[in-house]
């Protein structure tokens, strides 16, 4: 992977791109700043973010421009640090539940917000499928809501269904 710096605040640039070595097979990631967008502060400028008080209607202008900037169309979740990984297409909606995504279809972008979690962004070498998962410490141990440990955590989750559904 070559590894690129984020823009600095000088530049006002709204996304950056690293490599990863599958460009040559369609598959990208893009990272978002803060620049570029419509939203107001506090939260100037480009907040994808739904949950955290920015107006609704900046938010969804917000997110159409990174749609255009991506070229592909992102699927938003409600993050809410735990295990669930889900399969999304073309007709998935913004809003569920999980803190991790896979899609076997071009032009679809699994979509995670972080702050002081990690984005973890897989695929496999053919690039047949890509996931991206919302990696916080309750979700990588696998804690559910009430602090209880579960078999096992998000990762774990969905690096087995990445697995089972190319099998």
């Amino acid at each position: 992977m070559n590894v690129q710096s984020p823009p600095d605040e000088s530049s006002r640039q709204p996304f950056w791109q690293p490599t990863w070595g599958l460009e040559r097979l369609g598959v990208r990631v893009h990272l978002s700043s803060r620049h570029g967008g419509v939203s107001r502060a506090p939260y100037e400028s480009m907040n994808l973010g739904l949950h955290v008080g920015d107006q609704s209607e900046a938010v969804e202008k917000n997110r159409a421009l990174y749609q255009e900037c991506i070229g592909a169309k992102p699927v938003f979740f409600d993050q809410v640090h735990g295990t669930r990984c889900l399969r999304i297409d073309a007709s998935s909606e913004n809003g569920m539940k999980a803190d991790g995504a896979f899609t076997t279809v071009k032009g679809v972008a699994c979509t995670m917000m972080v702050a002081d979690c990690m984005p973890l962004l897989l695929a496999d070498a053919e690039a047949r499928l890509v996931a991206a998962v919302h990696v916080g410490w309750r979700g990588l141990l696998g804690l559910d809501e009430a602090g209880q440990l579960l078999p096992q955590g998000v990762v774990r989750t969905c690096v087995q269904l990445l697995t089972a559904t190319l099998e």
